[in-house]
């Protein structure tokens, strides 16, 4: 059973002066009356009586003082609860006390503590707010608030704000702010912990910053001496081109071919004999690639290696052949997995057969006797049909010499009975003649044998005995029948399946071989053939050396005709580019360098311009970092826990949610609602109230205000439904104001089935709105509810 409120009674409470006594039974209460006549006024005594706190006061908008009507001292609030037989009464009462006011508890007659009334009542402030008091304060938050507001006010619905709570507790900010403090305590931070990561400290980055600092100055040094040192050759060659102005691209082109022919020379020495070499290698690699190709009939790709004569077209046509030998592998590899799968799923199969044969056997062993008996049975006296026929006629022949054999008994046992008796005046009753014993003496009866009925009825009762067991064992020798078949056929699969099995591993075996045979011979035939073509680039680079001697000495006797000394030309060359190639490396050391001086300066400076304990700032920064991170996982879990509370949550309230909309909301145009939890731009999920229109979702800022409000109360009254609590009623201040007639109807049904369902015993709603009160009233009285009229004006 749950508390409902059976009387209310005020004093000096708020706009009430005096005392006031109200009557509120089971059923439906409604509070009509303008603005300032106390509707809510009476709707918040009932939760001041109870925790000695409402709404207003609990969020600073009043003080517990303003709840004595200011032309008093004293107010009291009393409240009479039933709870089936037995009741519950509270009263509590205000004194003014200069600029505060005392309070006293009252509880059925004694004085009473929080404690003790909490204990009975089993339900706190915040949860008689969230599940008893709906007012329309909490209906336009849900109806109009953003999807961050009205997340936090189903949070407190459902009392798992306190997650928001906690979150917000933590430290991070504070910790982060710290981390940026130190930050910028320390001029490049950041900068600092690279140099510590790079150089193990930052003595160790300055200690290096002076190495680096005169490392520059000595290769500037060098490359002073070296620029001027290259400045002079590059005279000289200026001076020898003026003198060989008539023979400069005969000169310029023998300096090529003299580096182009050092080039060479420096790669190796000259091998003799290595062309009939290439010849033969290339031959042997040739014979063994066209018979592989062969070998896996691969006749058109032979035919064309065997075509190829030239080294290029020969390298070309072997390095295609090991590519098409390569894709034949592949190939085989393919058709070996297929073939291995086949083989498995056929030896899967196999293992299934051996099981079924093996049951069948078993099954064919355990029904083997029946069989036999009825087989026996069978052999003697036929099968079934046959049998019962013989059976059936052998019983008509027993019947037959039985009734014959009792005939003829009572027969000779009459004719006994007349000769030893006498026939005196007996007539036959038959023919009507005279009896006598001379003509009985002719009368002469074949008796049937005692024996011969015995073993007429043995016959029967046998045959009736085994027809009865053929009965019996028929349906189990015909199974056994169907399984012998079953087993025949069971076998020959087993055999087929095994000839398969074997006829597999055979192919599977020869793929194997030939993909084995494969995969080791082309590494072989590629590492051959890499080294053919280095031979045959030793046979290019001979053949091409000799070929720049030839040039150069053609070169040579034309330049020495103008009187050049070729020897020294090349030697200045040779000066020219040695410099040249070290200035180029210096300078490229040089840039290294300066680039790495130039940052660590940079760094170091930043660092050292502020004056603070570095090392000491960027220990601290980690730390701070380090609880940083734990702090922020802890968030992580937290926001998890929230994010599984608030499904659940949604889990548990959707269908109710939904149908209590439908019972609601009178038009056509909206099929349904949904709330779902969505994940917003930050990462965090909120919830998210929707219409459905065809299908389609439709956020609530698409809603009319009539719409938000039906949906916003559905919700609360759902929520109400699903909750366990003491209390058998529900207050509703203001609940739907601004909404059309049709809405009111239909929160005028929604109320009757609230009480007709028994979701609610008691429903209280206070209004101004006169057409809702109409609608309320004009439902109650179809549906035959009870409904008490409490009507306030201004003068209480």
């Amino acid at each position: 059973m749950k508390y409902v409120i059976d009387k209310l009674g005020l004093i000096n409470f708020r706009v009430f002066k005096g005392e006031k006594d109200f009557v509120l039974r089971p059923g439906l209460t409604l509070i009509h009356g303008s603005i300032g006549a106390g509707k809510s006024t009476l709707i918040q005594s009932i939760e001041y009586c109870l925790y000695g706190e409402q709404l207003e006061v609990k969020e600073k908008i009043a003080r517990l003082l303003d709840l004595i009507n200011e032309e008093s001292d004293y107010a009291k609030v009393s409240v009479s609860f039933m709870n089936g037989d037995s009741g519950l009464i509270i009263q509590r009462s205000l004194v003014r006390q200069r600029d505060s006011a005392r309070q006293e508890l009252i509880i059925n007659g004694d004085k009473g503590s929080e404690e003790e009334l909490a204990k009975l009542i089993g339900l706190s402030d915040d949860d008689f707010e969230r599940f008893i008091l709906i007012t329309h304060r909490t209906l336009e938050q849900l109806a109009y608030g953003s999807i961050q507001r009205r997340t936090v006010i189903i949070d407190r619905l459902f009392d798992i704000d306190y997650i928001d709570s906690i979150i917000r507790l933590l430290p991070i900010d504070a910790i982060s702010s710290a981390i940026e403090k130190r930050k910028q305590e320390i001029a490049g931070a950041a900068e600092a912990s690279e140099l510590r990561q790079r150089y193990g400290s930052i003595e160790a980055a300055k200690q290096r910053a002076t190495s680096l600092r005169d490392e520059v100055g000595k290769v500037r040094e060098e490359l002073e001496k070296l620029s001027s040192a290259y400045s002079n050759l590059l005279k000289k060659r200026s001076e020898t081109m003026d003198k060989i102005k008539d023979v400069e691209a005969q000169y310029r082109q023998y300096v090529i071919l003299s580096e182009k022919l050092k080039e060479l020379q420096s790669r190796g020495p000259i091998s003799r004999g290595i062309e009939a070499e290439a010849a033969s290698d290339s031959e042997a690699l040739k014979a063994v690639l066209i018979a592989r190709l062969e070998e896996n009939l691969m006749e058109d790709e032979a035919q064309s290696l065997s075509k190829a004569s030239s080294p290029d077209e020969l390298l070309m046509a072997m390095y295609k052949a090991i590519g098409q030998l390569e894709e034949r592998a592949k190939e085989i590899s393919d058709d070996l997995r297929q073939y291995r799968e086949q083989a498995e799923k056929t030896r899967r199969d196999l293992e299934r057969l051996r099981t079924s044969v093996t049951m069948l056997e078993e099954r064919l062993h355990a029904l083997e006797p029946s069989f036999k008996r009825y087989s026996s049975a069978a052999a003697e006296v036929g099968e079934l049909p046959v049998a019962k026929a013989k059976l059936e006629r052998l019983r008509l022949d027993y019947e037959a010499i039985e009734s014959e054999a009792r005939y003829k008994s009572a027969l000779l046992e009459v004719i006994n009975h007349l000769r030893n008796h006498g026939v005196k005046d007996q007539r036959c009753p038959i023919c009507g003649s005279k009896l006598s014993i001379e003509s009985l003496s002719t009368i002469k009866v074949e008796t049937i044998k005692d024996d011969e009925v015995k073993e007429m009825r043995e016959r029967l009762e046998r045959m009736e005995r085994l027809v009865s067991e053929m009965e019996v064992l028929h349906p189990i020798y015909l199974q056994f029948i169907d399984l012998g078949k079953r087993l025949e056929e069971a076998r020959k699969q087993l055999e087929d399946g095994i000839a398969r099995a074997e006829k597999m591993d055979k192919a599977i075996q020869d793929l194997e071989r030939r993909y084995a045979s494969l995969s080791s011979f082309i590494p072989i035939a590629r590492d051959r053939l890499a080294r053919l073509e280095e031979v045959y680039g030793e046979v290019e680079r001979i053949k091409r050396i000799e070929e720049i001697r030839v040039e150069l000495q053609k070169l040579e006797d034309i330049l020495k005709s103008h009187d050049i000394n070729v020897e020294a030309a090349i030697r200045l060359e040779n000066e020219i580019n040695d410099i040249g190639n070290r200035l180029d490396a210096l300078r490229n050391k040089l840039e290294i360098l300066s680039s790495e001086y130039m940052e660590l300066e940079s760094k170091l400076s930043k660092i050292t311009m502020a004056g603070v304990d570095v090392e000491k700032a960027i220990r601290e920064v980690e730390e701070l970092e380090a609880l940083l991170s734990r702090f922020l996982s802890i968030k992580d879990g937290l926001l998890r826990v929230q994010r599984i509370a608030r499904q659940r949550i949604i889990e548990g309230i959707r269908d109710e949610f939904a149908s209590m909309f439908r019972r609601m909301y009178p038009y056509g145009d909206l099929s349904g609602v949904s709330i779902e939890l969505e994940q917003r731009e930050k990462g965090d999920y909120a919830y998210a109230l929707y219409a459905l229109r065809r299908g389609r979702k439709v956020p609530m800022s698409r809603l009319s205000d009539g719409q938000r409000l039906t949906i916003a109360i559905s919700f609360v009254l759902a929520m109400y439904k699903l909750v366990e609590h003491k209390f058998g009623f529900i207050l509703m201040d203001e609940p739907l104001p601004y909404v059309d007639e049709n809405v009111k109807s239909s929160f005028a049904n929604l109320l009757i089935n609230i009480l007709r369902e028994g979701i609610s015993k008691q429903v209280i709603v206070a209004t101004q709105d006169s057409s809702l009160m109409d609608s309320i009233v004009e439902k109650a009285k179809q549906s035959n509810i009870d409904i008490n009229i409490i009507k306030l004006d201004k003068s209480g």
